[in-house]
């Protein structure tokens, strides 16, 4: 059994909304994520986490050829003016947010939020019960404290821990 690093955590948020209302910067627009977008998408996160697989052609079928992949679990954050993607969230149909990225020249505008609540969505519309995903408290503490403000609370690593109902 191999050693997380310190501060590692998985949350979960039980969905008991019937629909979340994320508000988009004037500038933003959510779309889902397409084919199309797989470069772009796949510099954001080398941008953002610096730890992706670098080489696109092992790391595009490793996305879109997994199991877990439905282009409907994952958006994208477009910059009306230029066209280009300003943050993604991608998530697995297991009920698990894989990434949520924005590059460092559109945070503190609210995008992350509207993704995270976007997806949220999706999953709703899927009946989900409750919604995953792993971080580090040290390393992403401004993701964690977004993830806790929507209610998100830490589960058992492996995810049998049952979700709090509190919050």
């Amino acid at each position: 059994m191999s050693e997380r690093p310190p501060g590692d955590v998985r949350l979960r948020l039980v969905l008991k909304v019937p629909r979340y209302h994320p508000r988009w910067p004037q500038d933003y627009r959510i779309r889902p994520l397409e084919e199309g977008d797989a470069r772009a998408t796949h510099q954001i996160l080398i941008d953002v986490f610096g730890d992706e697989e670098p080489d696109f052609d092992i790391w595009y079928p490793s996305r879109f050829g997994d199991g877990e992949y439905d282009p409907a679990l994952n958006f994208v954050a477009e910059h009306r003016p230029t066209g280009d993607i300003h943050g993604l969230v991608w998530c697995w149909s297991s009920n698990f947010v894989k990434d949520l990225a924005v590059l460092p020249v559109a945070r503190r505008r609210g995008l992350a939020q509207a993704l995270m609540l976007t997806a949220l969505n999706a999953f709703v519309d899927r009946q989900a019960a409750s919604v995953d995903l792993k971080t580090n408290r040290h390393e992403n503490a401004a993701a964690v404290k977004l993830y806790e403000s929507l209610g998100m609370r830490e589960v058992a690593w492996d995810g049998n821990e049952p979700a709090s109902t509190e919050g």
